[in-house]
């Protein structure tokens, strides 16, 4: 079985507007072809490092949270309730 890594792409869609991501895939060839099956012109791909768990979330006042930001962020916060944390506002 092959090891699924960890890319990060820049593409664009058909209406010209950038699109930044990460995606799961066997190699790099096949993220380009995933990406280019959504109908994106791909800028570039690369091999990002880390896990899940240890990525950086990413952060912009200029663009809305992804849903796997959002994603993380939500499990993060349920695994602090889960352990017992309180409310600390008042």
């Amino acid at each position: 079985m092959a090891d699924i890594k960890t890319f990060s792409y820049t593409a664009r869609d058909v209406q010209g507007k950038k699109r930044r991501g990460t995606m799961d895939a066997g190699s790099r060839g096949n993220a380009i072809s995933r990406l280019q099956d959504q109908g994106l012109v791909v800028v570039e791909v690369k091999e990002s490092s880390g896990t899940l768990l240890t990525r950086d979330i990413e952060f912009s006042f200029f663009q809305a949270p992804s849903l796997r930001d959002i994603s993380m962020a939500v499990r993060q916060l349920a695994t602090m309730l889960d352990a017992g944390l309180t409310s600390f506002a008042r």
